[in-house]
């Protein structure tokens, strides 16, 4: 629902969320924080949404409210490496190595997913404050380094006009949606094939990505009153991960 005296955007006048953007991967992010407790013969994932709680003992344990997987099991290797395997009706859906260095001071993830489980992601964090006494080396905070992408996979260029919201980016993905939350189609990405959008605020819109029926990502995407930024806050819950990015507006090459 509209604000009082608050009107859609229209082409009359330029909104602050429009104009070309790129991701700023190296800021800290600080809501994408990872907390794990591993003591006791428990594995806990605090900062997991909603949160786990299983036995590390190796064997399939259920979880309720993820999409994406419905059991997991907790290995502990060594005290140094921990071995997360997630499955959906007894198929593997993911499988997680953590594994942390020797001064206790960064952790690394590699995850194999597909049905093969042969692709491989890979990713670094740092230890908020100093290990944990008589808890294993996994145990802690962890923050994200900085998450890197291609400029093609960082870079997005918004448009409002007459009601509309028109989105391209540099990596072939675009829509245009009304903002008034209706539907249309997503085109250039196998994983969303359509979104809506709706206006909150003058400076704020809620963007839904779905695939089939399937609900992908939410993004709350606010802009800077002088147009130079956007927060974006971002909900994606089969990865169980929510937090927030900046985007800069850049200014693109002219051809000469």
């Amino acid at each position: 629902m509209l604000v009082a005296g608050f009107l859609p955007l229209t082409a009359s006048a330029e909104s602050a969320l429009e104009g070309s953007w790129r991701i700023d991967w190296p800021l800290a992010f600080p809501d994408l924080l990872d907390k794990f407790e591993v003591s006791d013969g428990y594995y806990d994932c605090q900062t997991c949404a909603p949160p786990i709680r299983v036995k590390a003992d190796g064997k399939d344990h259920p979880v309720k409210g993820y999409k994406g997987f419905d059991s997991i099991s907790v290995q502990v290797k060594n005290d140094y490496q921990v071995r997360i395997q997630k499955k959906k009706a007894g198929k593997a859906f993911e499988s997680l190595i953590m594994s942390v260095s020797s001064d206790g001071k960064l952790l690394r993830y590699n995850s194999y997913s597909g049905s093969n489980q042969s692709i491989v992601e890979g990713s670094e964090r740092t230890r908020l404050g100093e290990p944990i006494k008589g808890e294993h080396a996994v145990s802690g905070v962890w923050v994200a380094q900085g998450m890197e992408q291609s400029a093609a996979d960082s870079t997005f260029h918004y448009r409002i006009d007459n009601g509309q919201l028109s989105v391209t980016m540099d990596n072939g993905e675009s829509y245009t949606a009304p903002l008034d939350g209706s539907f249309v189609p997503y085109s250039g990405s196998q994983e969303i094939d359509r979104v809506s959008v709706r206006q909150l605020a003058e400076r704020v819109l809620n963007i839904q990505l779905y695939k089939g029926e399937t609900f992908v990502q939410a993004m709350q995407v606010s802009a800077t009153e002088d147009g130079q930024a956007l927060s974006i806050h971002f909900v994606m819950p089969d990865m169980a991960m929510t937090g927030n990015l900046i985007a800069r507006k850049i200014t693109l090459a002219t051809k000469g």
